[in-house]
């Protein structure tokens, strides 16, 4: 009888093992599958571009992006670029559907909306940024 219980033992103990190497290979995995979901673009500087529904444009003040931020441009980007002292935007707004164009002093945090893209490209001139703006890739790829 005492063999059975020893027996009985082992195999809860072996069980309860097996249980939380099981349970901690499939938490890693889940962590893994989590952290890997974040498809936002990142402008750098702590500028991100949010895919998710509503797409935006977002300043984060922590350094490590968590998924929350201020809201800078609104919208469905179109076109892009970027470099250490600028974002250079252009976005269709998701209430109206309009295109709009954005410059983004990434130092100063000013944000400036243009209707036109006469003014948008005299914008650029005056402050002398030397951009051209790209299509904005569609999937989770940074520039």
């Amino acid at each position: 009888m005492r063999i059975i219980y020893k027996r009985l033992i082992v195999l809860v103990v072996f069980v309860i093992v097996l249980a939380l190497i099981i349970w901690l290979v499939l938490f890693t995995l889940i962590i893994h599958v989590v952290d890997g979901m974040d498809d936002s673009f990142d402008f750098g500087d702590q500028y991100r571009y949010v895919r998710d529904y509503p797409q935006t444009l977002i300043y984060h003040e922590e350094k490590e992006y968590n998924g929350i931020g201020d809201i800078v441009v609104p919208g469905f980007i179109l076109k892009y670029n970027y470099d250490h002292d600028h974002i250079i935007l252009q976005n269709r707004t998701l209430e109206s559907n309009d295109t709009l164009y954005w410059i983004v002093d990434k130092p100063t945090h000013d944000t400036i909306s243009f209707k036109d893209s006469i003014d948008f490209i005299s914008a650029l001139q005056d402050k002398r940024i030397e951009m051209q703006l790209l299509d904005f890739p569609y999937y989770k790829s940074d520039k």
